[in-house]
């Protein structure tokens, strides 16, 4: 068993790592590096900043004992998701009874809720982790004997005898160890905001494709309305620029040209928020005692909101591992570990970008004899229920 592992990164990920390292590795050494972390807002609604949690994740939470910490009041469950072509006829619905016996599909929980109650749980456990924040890494080396030395900002030195990179998709550790990563452009930004709309959103969570991009409405928990939805506009780079500099007004009137009827118009919008979009898949997830987990072995686009989720089957599967090699007396960063590992979460990673690539093209495609034929198939798909729920799969499967 490792005497030592650091956990680089304060993110949802590296956190739910942290959380789970403590409850079932309780004999080891854990050394948690990475800057600030996002304090939740005060009141609800106002960040752009959420996560489509799957049932595979949930069912994470609740063995770490963070589920039953979230603020009820802030998380939006959602038992529907309806997704349609705005350029087309085809449309197709999918409901919890889809993919099997279940009241929901998932949840949107915002990223900082999440974060305070994976800490709150983190601090109510007796094993606590060695906390260097906000420190970060300057740089690392091979330690005499095998380990890993960290130079941190701060001149603190560190030896571990494993490292976490949860670190995000401009890993520091990725890079420096130097696991090669095939990275390729959207060629789409992603515009985000929270919205008031006229009615409920009863519970569901609507996609549409716009020749522009992908249009989604992620509906949010309030302690008193069910008329507020987080948006992601993933929007093409020759139409963004126009979009972006819509004044606030102008915004809303674009945005209720595609808003579903059953949400009636959108009547106000936070502050809107804007990032490039581009997928990344490393085609090796360990090296020289470096682990990664999450955004820093893979980043997808983010139509079918599984980034996150993926990140989080990362982490079950890591402590699946390591018990194991617990159990077995085999040592945790030996080869025979770390491979198997690899070897669970690299294909249904890589298979998750190259499905958000073809979905996306598909879509983008303008052509009439394609929209037709994408439209037949929706059609095909709406009337089969055996079709969605193979297609609802991945979501529910994220964590098991």
């Amino acid at each position: 068993m490792a005497n030592s592992i650091a956990v680089v990164g304060t993110g949802m990920i590296g956190s739910a790592l942290v959380c789970a390292l403590q409850q079932s590795l309780p004999d080891i050494r854990i050394i948690w590096i990475g800057g600030p972390v996002d304090q939740p807002k005060s009141e609800p609604c106002v960040d752009s900043r959420v996560i489509a949690c799957s049932l595979g994740s949930q069912k994470l939470f609740e063995k770490l004992g963070v589920w039953s910490l979230l603020r009820e009041d802030r998380v939006g469950p959602y038992s529907q998701i309806r997704v349609w072509d705005h350029e087309g006829t085809g449309q197709i619905d999918f409901s919890a009874e889809d993919i099997g016996d279940t009241e929901q599909l998932g949840y949107i929980v915002e990223n900082a809720i999440l974060l305070e109650a994976l800490h709150v749980q983190i601090e109510k456990h007796s094993i606590q982790p060695e906390k260097h924040i906000p420190d970060f890494l300057d740089k690392i080396e091979q330690a005499e004997g095998g380990g890993v030395k960290l130079f941190l900002t701060s001149g603190i030195q560190i030896n571990v005898d494993i490292v976490c990179a949860a670190d995000g998709a401009s890993s520091f550790l990725r890079e420096w160890v130097d696991l090669p990563t095939r990275n390729w452009s959207c060629k789409q930004r992603a515009l985000t905001a929270v919205i008031k709309h006229a009615e409920s959103h009863q519970n569901t969570a609507w996609q549409a494709f716009l020749p522009s991009g992908p249009l989604a409405f992620l509906p949010l928990g309030h302690p008193t309305e069910s008329k507020y939805c987080s948006i992601v506009w993933s929007i093409d780079s020759d139409r963004v620029e126009e979009i972006e500099q819509l004044g606030d007004k102008d915004f809303l009137a674009r945005l209720n040209r595609y808003i579903p009827a059953e949400l009636g118009e959108a009547e106000s919008a936070s502050r809107r928020f804007g990032f490039n979009l581009k997928q990344g898949l490393a085609d090796k997830y360990y090296k020289n005692r470096v682990l990664l987990v999450g955004d820093s072995a893979h980043n997808i686009h983010p139509l079918a909101g599984q980034g996150a989720n993926l990140g989080f089957a990362d982490v079950a599967e890591l402590i699946r591992q390591f018990e194991r090699a617990s159990a077995r007396g085999e040592l945790l960063w030996s080869e025979s570990v770390l491979r198997r590992y690899q070897r669970q979460r690299r294909w249904q990673n890589q298979a998750m970008a190259y499905a958000m690539d073809f979905f996306r093209g598909g879509f983008g495609i303008s052509e009439p004899h394609m929209r037709v034929a994408r439209n037949q198939l929706m059609h095909l798909v709406q009337g089969r229920k055996y079709l969605k729920k193979i297609l609802a799969g991945p979501a529910e499967r994220a964590v098991k």
